[in-house]
């Protein structure tokens, strides 16, 4: 006579829905928890990345006699900060790919368009009367803005300028808050912030020239260009 163990017990529906409301819970808790930390590590990839064009904008000063290059696209072509880090981030060991991927913020898609334009050079740098700003002659390096994060257009017409609104300035800035509410700011004596956007707008909606975030290193308050 063959004798039979014990037959197996399943689950039943309410312990399955016990073990699934858990799981929902946990995950609850969790997902902010991860996506917390996976944006501070965006946030810190950035402020990295902003760090190494400051050092590659620092050394093209001091080949320059102390000038910064275009803020923009200007004539001739490829004469804006954008490509002429390139050789200053080459000399860092960096390759090409590697070089393109400090030029773009980690918290933009890669599918977006207009990825390149998530860092900007604050546009009051620039003069109409002599377009290279001279280093030398801004007398608040720390609190001038050199390159922040950027909002990124909706297509691929690119500007690798911009600033936040100032008094004087007509629609939106173009800060970004894709950081925690906030940005990452490269000022010009080379060290890197982060910033809310409520605290960026705030300051420089104060007195253009006078804040702690200064746009225009001269102090007036004359239309964007």
């Amino acid at each position: 006579m063959k004798f039979r163990g014990p037959a197996k017990k399943g689950f039943t529906l309410i312990e399955l829905l016990v073990v699934i409301g858990i799981i929902g819970v946990l995950a609850a808790i969790l997902l902010p928890t991860l996506q917390s930390a996976r944006e501070k590590a965006r946030t810190s990839k950035c402020q990295s990345n902003l760090h190494q064009i400051g050092v590659a904008l620092l050394a093209y000063t001091t080949d320059f006699q102390g000038l910064l290059p275009h803020e923009d696209d200007k004539d001739p072509p490829n004469s804006c900060w954008y490509y002429l880090v390139d050789p200053y981030l080459e000399t860092r060991g960096l390759e090409d790919a590697e070089i393109n991927e400090v030029k773009l913020c980690p918290g933009v898609a890669k599918s977006k368009e207009s990825r390149a334009e998530s860092y900007r050079m604050n546009s009051k740098l620039e003069l109409s009367d002599e377009p290279f700003r001279d280093t030398g002659t801004i007398s608040r390096g720390a609190a001038t803005v050199c390159i922040f994060d950027g909002v990124t257009g909706p297509d691929a017409t690119l500007k690798f300028k911009g600033r936040a609104k100032t008094p004087d300035q007509k629609g939106d800035g173009d800060f970004s808050k894709r950081h925690h509410g906030g940005g990452n700011i490269l000022f010009l004596d080379w060290h890197v912030k982060w910033y809310s956007k409520d605290h960026v707008d705030s300051d420089s909606m104060k007195n253009d020239g006078q804040g702690e975030i200064i746009w225009n290193p001269d102090g007036s308050t004359d239309s964007d260009t």
